[in-house]
């Protein structure tokens, strides 16, 4: 059930109880928690609304609650001061009931908000701070940040404070400094720090301070988190056009023997489809399938990015293979995999090795063939003109040939069988009449 037919669900269930039994406070702020999951502001003012007509007894979990649910809109963060307002006379307000307005409002109320709390002597937490700074446009957060670190501020910041202010700064010297800051600081550099990091720097050009941060990331986090910023600042590069600096990343990497997380490489495989860099893509493929033959077959990007380069370089032999391990892995294979694999083999005119491929589709749990399915075939059979017509012959019910079909069929059959191509002719000049006239 999604969760916008729950919060509806929840507020049925809350009238349905209404009918027959005296509702309590705990109950108004389950559904108003519902509603708070999917931002149905309106719904918790209104039950809030008929809280007070109904004289039930309010508290701040439920003023919490009805405050969680407002959104970042222009008029649902004026409600949210409102209910603020309503709360501090109607039950004593506490240090979740600052946090969460804050999360509603615009920065600037968000830092008045913040001051408050440390005029009337609530003692705010981190949470308290990073939620300020998670508000604030990057160059007051990174401000703010500095004010705490020099006066040595009674709640200091953390990881997520340095994250959520690297993540917002656009500029990448001060990305570095917020970094140097962090450990400095002597808190724990985590996947976001880095990954955030590689971003500005990417975005900037820097791409020597790239590769340092990367090999930085292998020193100070977990192997996986690691290999997590490495593959991100792979795909990085490669997005931003610079896919030979992301080999130069890989080899460095798989000389020095750190590298064996097959992810990384699916990603470079997938940099040189864009950057149609097919020759690069097969020689990753083959040492892809050396070292990881198995882990290719397992993850779907990295088999359909495997497939796709195989196509584009003519290579069969290699393709009906990779078919073949994800056969014996069981692992489900969609078509678009399928029409990769008929296509090396359509460029090679392996029509039997074709019909071969298209045949085991008809086994339970395949997808089923599109028109493209059978037109690569056709192509493949294009030196073979009774396998061409044989199979046209076969289309499927309901699967309907268009232009490309005619076209294959008319190849395979021109000067070999010159009855047969006529006919064809005049049958795909009536069916475009036909599809013209329904248009």
């Amino acid at each position: 059930m999604s969760r916008v037919s729950k919060w509806i669900q929840a507020l049925t269930m809350l009238r349905l109880f209404n009918q027959t039994l005296q509702f309590n406070v705990i109950t108004l702020s389950s559904v108003v928690t519902s509603c708070a999951r999917v931002i149905a502001w309106l719904s918790s003012l209104n039950l809030l609304e008929r809280t007070r007509i109904m004289s039930q007894p309010i508290n701040e979990i439920l003023m919490n609650s009805v405050m969680a649910s407002m959104g970042m809109g222009e008029k649902s963060w004026r409600h949210a001061v409102s209910v603020f307002a309503s709360a501090s006379e109607l039950c004593q307000v506490d240090v979740i009931s600052y946090n969460t307005t804050m999360r509603s409002t615009n920065w600037w109320k968000s830092l008045s908000f913040m001051l408050k709390m440390t005029a009337r002597g609530i003692c705010d937490n981190v949470v308290s701070l990073n939620t300020l700074v998670s508000c604030l446009p990057w160059y007051r957060a990174l401000k703010f940040l500095r004010h705490a670190e020099a006066h040595d501020a009674a709640v200091q910041a953390d990881a997520v404070s340095y994250n959520s202010c690297i993540n917002s700064c656009p500029r990448w010297l001060q990305v570095l400094e917020l970094g140097r800051s962090l450990l400095l600081r002597r808190l724990d550099a985590t996947m976001v720090t880095s990954t955030s990091t590689m971003t500005a720097l990417e975005k900037a050009g820097m791409w020597q301070q790239l590769v340092s941060r990367i090999e930085r990331a292998w020193d100070d986090l977990e192997r996986s988190e690691a290999t997590a910023v490495l593959n991100a600042g792979i795909n990085g590069l490669g997005q931003n056009g610079e896919w030979l600096k992301s080999f130069s990343i890989l080899q460095k990497f798989a000389v020095s023997g750190v590298l064996t997380d097959v992810i990384t490489w699916g990603s470079l495989i997938v940099v040189c489809e864009i950057m149609e860099r097919w020759q690069r893509a097969l020689s990753l493929c083959s040492e892809l399938q050396t070292y990881h033959s198995m882990e290719v077959v397992e993850n779907s990007v990295i088999f359909n990015a495997a497939a796709c380069a195989f196509a584009e370089g003519e290579l069969w032999q290699q393709a009906l293979e990779l078919l073949h391990d994800a056969s014996l892995s069981q692992m489900q294979v969609n078509i678009l995999v399928y029409n990769s694999i008929l296509f090396a083999c359509s460029k090679a005119a392996r029509w039997q090795e074709s019909l071969e491929v298209l045949g085991s589709l008809n086994r339970p749990n395949e997808p089923t063939p599109s028109i493209k399915t059978y037109n690569t075939v056709l192509a493949a059979c294009r030196c073979h003109w009774r396998q061409a017509l044989h199979l046209f012959s076969q289309l499927p019910d309901g699967l309907e040939a268009d232009a490309i079909t005619f076209e294959m069929l008319v190849a395979a059959t021109t000067g070999r069988c010159l009855q047969q191509a006529s006919l064809l002719l005049s049958f795909a000049e009536s069916n475009v009449q036909s599809l013209l006239k329904s248009g």
